[in-house]
């Protein structure tokens, strides 16, 4: 008899088995871009943030060659919290992400990285999780508010939800970037954010790379990696390395709106 393979969880108030080095890193949030930045994060009068995007962390994965894997839902001492997820908002996550490193010069590749909801459960679920709440898969192809700190239609529907009583499971966001794998060429690809910084990662700390200056001396962006990444005011990703495609405009405020195109699946 074939067995059956055990569904991965995290115990909610557990703690993750490593810290955080060069290749993890915890995050209690879940702002991808600098956009999603609520202003009341923001410091005065110094005009600092008591927290920053995730997307510093990513590029710095990225640049190390090494890979890495972001936990959204874990705090900074490794405890597990989880981040209370409809089926909509975790839609939105792998949006918000896959909108983040298209908007990356060059463009990052959907096969290297990927985006995992790992159910966040109490020890006495551990061998029997609950299952998702019932959705309207319609829905999924709606096009969501993305790169903005203003909230999109999936949040204001989760907190409708968490009103009649019906509260969303809980997750560990796994953003992971893969390492490096073509061993062809010599030097692994660098990567500047949507803002136009390089990041490295040294341990458990990012930092900005002296190689931003020199960038167009280690590779040319545009023949390396195509046209993928934006074209004007709007642009589509359609890989054959992924199951989704969605079509994205720019609109005011930076703001970007994004849909499914088809209802693919989230792990």
């Amino acid at each position: 008899m074939a067995a059956t393979c055990k569904q991965r969880v995290y115990v909610r108030g557990s703690y993750v088995p490593f810290e955080e080095d060069e290749t993890h890193e915890f995050k209690g949030h879940r702002e991808i871009a600098p956009e999603d930045t609520p202003p009341w994060a923001f410091r005065h009068p110094t005009e600092s943030q008591s927290r920053k995007a995730i997307s510093r962390n990513l590029n710095a994965f990225l640049n190390t060659g090494l890979g890495g894997v972001v936990y959204c839902g874990v705090d900074d001492r490794g405890r597990v919290l989880g981040l209370h997820l409809t089926r909509y908002q975790k839609d939105h996550m792998l949006l918000s992400v896959r909108c983040l490193l298209m908007r990356y010069r060059p463009a990052v590749p959907s096969a290297r990285y990927r985006v995992t909801f790992v159910p966040v459960v109490s020890s006495a679920e551990v061998d029997d999780p609950p299952a998702e709440f019932a959705y309207d898969v319609s829905r999924r192809s709606k096009q969501h508010l993305v790169a903005t700190s203003h909230y999109c239609w999936c949040d204001a529907d989760a907190r409708a939800r968490s009103v009649s009583g019906i509260i969303p499971l809980s997750y560990v966001i796994e953003i992971e970037i893969l390492p490096w794998a073509d061993r062809d060429k010599a030097l692994h690809p660098f990567y500047l954010t949507e803002s136009g910084q390089c990041y490295v990662r040294r341990q458990a700390s990012i930092m900005p790379s002296k190689v931003r200056a020199n960038i167009g001396k280690f590779l040319d962006v545009s023949e390396a990696f195509g046209s993928a990444g934006l074209n004007g005011r709007q642009y589509e990703l359609d890989s054959d390395d992924s199951e989704d495609s969605w079509d994205a405009e720019y609109q005011p405020e930076h703001r970007l709106v994004a849909s499914l195109s088809d209802g693919a699946a989230v792990v």
